[in-house]
């Protein structure tokens, strides 16, 4: 049963499964129906959300990136944006 122990994936189908990506999409944009944003939201942009948000509550690179299942601390830095209130707490 994936529902037990370390799951593979964030979201399973009622049957237990993993969701394809179009129902995926398909989700998010139906929970996202009539939230006005600047640009859309995606699962990608989700995905650089939640590393930039980790990357300012203090999670090291090295984390996030095994986190996201990446190889290169390059990919992770793409995806893990600093802020300016982080810069300026690490700084004092």
């Amino acid at each position: 049963d994936p529902r037990r122990g370390k799951p593979d994936w964030l979201f399973y189908s009622q049957r237990g499964t993993k969701h394809c990506p179009a129902t995926m999409n398909y989700l998010l944009r139906s929970i996202c129906a009539g939230i006005e944003t600047e640009k859309p939201i995606t699962s990608h942009r989700l995905r650089h959300t939640y590393a930039t948000s980790l990357l300012n509550g203090g999670m090291s690179l090295v984390g996030i990136m095994h986190l996201l299942g990446h190889n290169s601390i390059k990919m992770t830095l793409r995806y893990a944006a600093v802020t300016q209130d982080t810069v300026a707490e690490e700084y004092f």
